[in-house]
């Protein structure tokens, strides 16, 4: 695995690297974000492109990047700690109702709830449950292996004791539902 921290919006050299690294290395490419308006448009310039790079998005976008930061359904379900959106996070999150990158029924419905809720988090809210709770570990998908990634040690600290997996450790592999259309998200939470 390779971590890149962008550092807020990436430029279009950390873009187009991050495109060649996935295409020649064929790794999944995870885009770990707050949840804030701000951090979505991260993923979209990432997965999609950005519209001031429209004319170039065939050489900077990464259409496989899954999103999986903090949503707002999170915030609720986890009971993360939490800022409230100010005047700007509102007007963006409103402008992105019409944005096509997030035309999908999953972005619609966490846009609205977070324009409901008021709130915003910072990945860090996710130390509530100790600091190992992101901490992800991939098995092999291969003999003896059932694909699963396991984000943290949800069924250690996790009041519910439920276990966040992601089924399908395969190059379609969907976190968060992308924003194509062709790939179907696969998302299970048991306990």
């Amino acid at each position: 695995a390779i971590l890149v921290h962008i550092k807020g919006q990436p430029a279009r050299s950390t873009r187009q690297f991050l495109q060649r690294l996935q295409q020649e290395s064929e790794l999944q490419l995870l885009v770990f974000t707050d949840a804030d308006p701000w951090s979505y448009r991260i993923y979209g310039s990432i997965a999609y492109g950005a519209i001031k790079t429209a004319h170039i998005s065939h050489v900077l976008a990464t259409p496989s990047a899954r999103y999986l930061g903090v949503t707002p359904s999170d915030i609720t379900n986890y009971d993360l700690p939490h800022d409230n959106l100010n005047e700007r996070d509102r007007q963006a999150l409103k402008s992105m109702r019409s944005d096509p990158r997030f035309a999908e029924d999953y972005w619609s419905s966490e846009i609205e709830l977070q324009l409901e809720l008021g709130l915003k988090a910072e990945q860090q809210a996710l130390a509530k449950y100790g600091l190992d709770f992101v901490t992800v570990s991939v098995r092999d998908s291969g003999e003896g292996g059932d694909g699963t990634i396991d984000f943290g040690h949800c069924y250690a600290c996790m009041p519910t004791r439920s276990l966040l997996t992601v089924r399908g450790l395969s190059p379609s592999l969907s976190l968060r539902p992308s924003l194509s259309p062709s790939l179907s998200p696969s998302l299970s939470l048991s306990r």
